[in-house]
């Protein structure tokens, strides 16, 4: 599951990339964000992504739950881990890739950087 949603993710990022689905506006804003994710170092990234993994869990125990306000609960899980400023594996993958094949970062220091959180960056 994790190589279809990686796969996913490289897909998207590579749409957005090459296709002129973003204004040059949204696009610079994309790669701010991009800057961002990647300026944590390697201990800060593996240490937001724990909390970003234990609020996906809390949303998977919750849900079950919810009846009828699932939407809620998943747009308030996501919603903290955006405003905590998590790293998520998943979601954080697309914009990994987007500055990858931008051109911004190598392919090495996504990969060390932020898949592995690897001290050599």
């Amino acid at each position: 599951m994790l190589v279809a949603n990686l796969v996913g993710c490289l897909l998207f990022s590579a749409f957005l990339v090459y296709s002129d689905a973003l204004t040059p506006e949204i696009s610079k804003a994309v790669r701010e964000i991009g800057e961002h994710l990647m300026a944590n170092a390697p201990g800060q990234m593996f240490v937001k992504g724990v909390v970003a993994g234990w609020l996906i869990a809390a949303l998977v125990w919750m849900l079950p739950s919810a009846e009828g306000t699932e939407i809620f609960v998943i747009t308030l899980i996501t919603y903290l881990i955006a405003l905590g400023g998590f790293t998520h594996v998943v979601a954080g993958s697309a914009e990994a890739l987007y500055m990858w094949l931008a051109g911004q970062e190598t392919f090495a220091r996504v990969v060390r950087g932020f898949f592995l959180a690897n001290p050599r960056r």
